[in-house]
Parts: C-alpha cells; sequence; structure tokens
C-alpha cells in the first residue's frame, strides 16, 4: 500500500484513524503520534478533537475512513465533502469524480450493524428526485448475507438514482462507475384549459364570454371534461343550497 501524503491532512478529512490505518496508509509510528497535542487517543484511534463525539460509532466511523483511505491511496482524482449534521439524507460523504462540476455520488457505508427499518428509513431520503447526486455507492463491511440483503433492501425501494453495492473485502480503491447526470424531474402538470359554456351546453369564445361576465355573468357550475375546466355561465341567479 502506497504511503503518501500527511496523515494529519486525513484526520481532518475524516474525523479518525486507528493505529492499524496510521501504520499501513502513513508508516506513521503509534509511539510517536499518539502524543501529539492536537489529537485526542480513545480506543486505539487518533480523534480529531471536533468531531469526537465521545468516540460513538467507532467502528462504522474507522469504515468510513478506511473508505477516503483507499480512495486516496489509489491515486484518482476526488473531492470528499462531508455532509452538514441534520441534513436528510445524511450520506457518510458526498464524493465528487470526474470533471469539476459533475454530481456528486452519495456514500453509504455498512458496518452491518444497522437493521432493515433503519436502511429503509435511509433509502426513503433518497426517493426524493431533486437531490442533486449522480448516485448511491454503498460500501459494505459485512458477510456475504449481509450484502445480499442490503442488495434486496435497495431494490426494493426503487430509487430514482443509479446505485453501486461493494464489499470492502473486494474493493481496492477503484472509484464506482462515473454517475450518469441526475434523472430529469417531471414536467409540473399543466393548468388545465379554460372554456366556457351556457347551461344548454352552447360554448362561448374566450370574447363572448368576457362579455358575458362584465355584464354580471355567474359561474353556476364548472367541471373537467377531456383535460379541459368547464366553467357555466349563466345570468340567472346562482340556485340557493
Amino acid at each position: 500500500m502506497p504511503k503518501t501524503g500527511s496523515w494529519r491532512e486525513a484526520l481532518r478529512v475524516v474525523g479518525v484513524l486507528s493505529r492499524e490505518q496510521l501504520v499501513r496508509y502513513f508508516g506513521a509510528a503509534w509511539e510517536v503520534e499518539q502524543a501529539a497535542e492536537e489529537v485526542v487517543v480513545y480506543r486505539g484511534a487518533l480523534w480529531e478533537p471536533d468531531r469526537f463525539g465521545r468516540g460513538a460509532r467507532r467502528d462504522h466511523r474507522l469504515w468510513v475512513a478506511e473508505a477516503y483511505l483507499r480512495l486516496r491511496a489509489q491515486g484518482t482524482p476526488f473531492c470528499w465533502r462531508t455532509p452538514e449534521p441534520g441534513s436528510w439524507p445524511c450520506p457518510d460523504a458526498l464524493i465528487e469524480l470526474g470533471e469539476a462540476g459533475a454530481p456528486a455520488v452519495a456514500l453509504e457505508v455498512d458496518a452491518g450493524t444497522e437493521t432493515r427499518r433503519q436502511w429503509q428509513a435511509k433509502l426513503d431520503g433518497y426517493r426524493r428526485p431533486h437531490l442533486g447526486i449522480g448516485g448511491i455507492w454503498i460500501l459494505a463491511a459485512g458477510s456475504p448475507r449481509r450484502l445480499e440483503r442490503l442488495r434486496q433492501w435497495v431494490g426494493e425501494a426503487a430509487l430514482p438514482y443509479p446505485w453501486w453495492l461493494e464489499s470492502f473485502d473486494q474493493w481496492q480503491g477503484d472509484p464506482p462507475p462515473l454517475a450518469a447526470p441526475p434523472p430529469a424531474l417531471p414536467p409540473a402538470p399543466s393548468a388545465p384549459a379554460v372554456v366556457y359554456q351556457l347551461p344548454s351546453g352552447a360554448e362561448l369564445d374566450p370574447g363572448q364570454a368576457q362579455s358575458w361576465l362584465a355584464r354580471g355573468a355567474q359561474v353556476v357550475g364548472r367541471k373537467l371534461e377531456h383535460q379541459r375546466l368547464v366553467l357555466i355561465l349563466s345570468m340567472q341567479p346562482r340556485p340557493k343550497a
């Protein structure tokens, strides 16, 4: 595994690095680096102080860090962004690949601990067709059986975006296929055409209808007919309810 860059830079991006990642990706000496004043040392990992959060979800966050480190080691240009807390959906990262301005890929890391209900709630957030993402990339740390379950859950969600599911055991750091542009939003339904009729069914042209309305005609009925809104005009008083 090529050892490039600074572990401090990586820590600023992902918030946590394990002892094993520190050595494998940066050749750093754990005994020395854990003494750095600007980091928190907890459960065999270095933590960015502002993102420590008492070490919550340690294993999941280390898998997210692993995704970043493998991409970085592969040498593929990419931009890694962490969504704002509280956004919905809130992927583990938004990764911009390829040309500038290409839609970001939403990264979801599965550490094998979330239930079907939790995944369904997560996927509900991706059903909206206007998120501006180019796809959803799922990296899973579980068994083959877990991957099959994930594949089933995601497939059942009928998402409006392309998605990819890969196992950490097999993934070597290659980026997913560049996502296609987000699907176009369905056009907003157009307002129905408005036509005017007399109670007899005779149709008025717009000029006649405006003349009737100017002389005090009232709309005494309306109906949808062949994607048209038909307004029925009459000079008679509107029937009492």
